[in-house]
């Protein structure tokens, strides 16, 4: 029988547990890196940037009910008497939506549970990683920290995002074999 282990797992431990673990996974016959890590953030930040292609888009794709949301909304398209869908690409250095009708300052409060896709793309617009049906992901879409069932957000003039990540986390997101 074999097992594929293919995650990165980083926790602390002492000499004497190192050395049991080693003799552990020597026994099991499997392979590790005995790396001295820092603050787990730089390190999710680092796996995520260190792929093969940089992520520079991110597509948001939701369902929302008619009811919680403006007809008008820029961007929306019906997808029946009940619900429209919202999809598009944000500048992921700038945060700004592209394609935004320009002088449309708006406000997204919307309830979007566990049905949300969000994709990152890469210069070509190739899907590099995703997350299909899933939670608002946390530190890339404002507020801080994310909502988890909500989209708020304040979208100005030019299609800015309000309080847009310097530096998203991607940790979140399911990378592609491709990458």
């Amino acid at each position: 029988m074999n097992i594929a282990m293919n995650k990165l797992i980083v926790f602390p431990v002492t000499e004497g547990q190192l050395d049991a673990l080693k003799a552990f996974m020597l026994a099991l016959k499997i392979r590790f890196e005995e790396s001295e890590v820092k603050p787990n953030s730089a390190l999710k930040q680092k796996s995520c940037m260190s792929r093969n292609r940089q992520a520079k888009t991110l597509r948001i794709d939701i369902s929302i009910y008619h009811e919680d949301i403006p007809d008008d909304f820029p961007l929306l398209e019906r997808v029946d008497e009940d619900s429209y869908e919202w999809c598009v690409d944000v500048d992921i250095e700038t945060g700004i939506i592209k394609n935004w009708p320009q002088g449309q300052n708006r406000k997204m409060n919307v309830k979007v549970s566990d049905t949300g896709s969000y994709y990152l793309l890469d210069e070509n617009k190739d899907i590099i990683a995703s997350i299909k049906g899933g939670y608002v992901p946390k530190k890339i879409i404002p507020p801080k920290n994310g909502y988890d069932k909500y989209i708020d957000i304040q979208i100005d003039e030019s299609g800015k995002i309000a309080n847009w990540y310097k530096k998203p986390d991607f940790s979140e997101f399911r990378w592609h074999k491709n990458v």
